[in-house]
């Protein structure tokens, strides 16, 4: 029996793509004076680890999650994707505990979870901000199994990206691929309902 969900924030709970997009562009203006385009955006960035984002700029890549932050305005027009409250609410009721497993940083994903009224479905929220490696890196799930006194059967992580696949894997946690393939797919977050039954 399922007893808790991870979650993967950005592509699966929100929809935070074209923020990101704008946040990483002001970034790559600001510290090395160059835009990047759509296209190369999403085949580099999106939705890979923080440390492979470094690789594009030449100050460490602490210092420009922290102008990111500083240019959190920018995340006021992210919204939730579709199914999201619906699906979370009647999870809540069966009793599963809901956790959020991001690379964004803790207090972006905050201001994300409170501006879109989704923080009191989520029983832990555990961010780059939090670990040492942040995904693909396991360390995010083995800390949550750890923190809940949970088996790696006793959950499933919901993530829609390579990054979120490979922690998944690399803790022996099934995945379940949010517009991807692993051990479940779901296309839209209502369809998790008919896999926790």
């Amino acid at each position: 029996m399922i007893k808790a969900l991870l979650f993967d924030m950005d592509g699966v709970i929100i929809d935070s793509h074209d923020a990101w997009y704008q946040a990483f562009n002001q970034a790559l203006q600001h510290f090395e004076n160059r835009p990047i385009s759509k296209e190369e955006f999403d085949d580099n960035v999106w939705a890979r680890s923080t440390i492979e984002d470094g690789q594009y700029f030449s100050v460490p890549i602490k210092e420009v999650l922290e102008y990111i932050v500083s240019q959190a305005k920018i995340f006021d027009q992210v919204r939730c994707n579709p199914f999201v409250e619906e699906t979370l609410a009647e999870l809540k009721s069966k009793g599963i505990v809901l956790v959020i497993a991001t690379n964004t940083p803790r207090s972006l994903a905050i201001k994300m979870l409170n501006q879109l009224k989704l923080n009191h479905y989520f029983d832990h929220i555990i961010t780059s901000s939090d670990v040492e490696k942040d995904k693909p890196d396991p360390e995010m799930i083995l800390t949550m199994l750890e923190r809940l006194k949970l088996r790696v059967d006793d959950v499933l992580f919901v993530g829609d990206s390579l990054t979120d696949k490979k922690a998944a894997k690399a803790a022996h946690t099934p995945f379940v691929g949010y517009g991807l393939d692993g051990e479940y797919r779901i296309n839209n977050l209502k369809e998790l309902l008919r896999i926790i039954g």
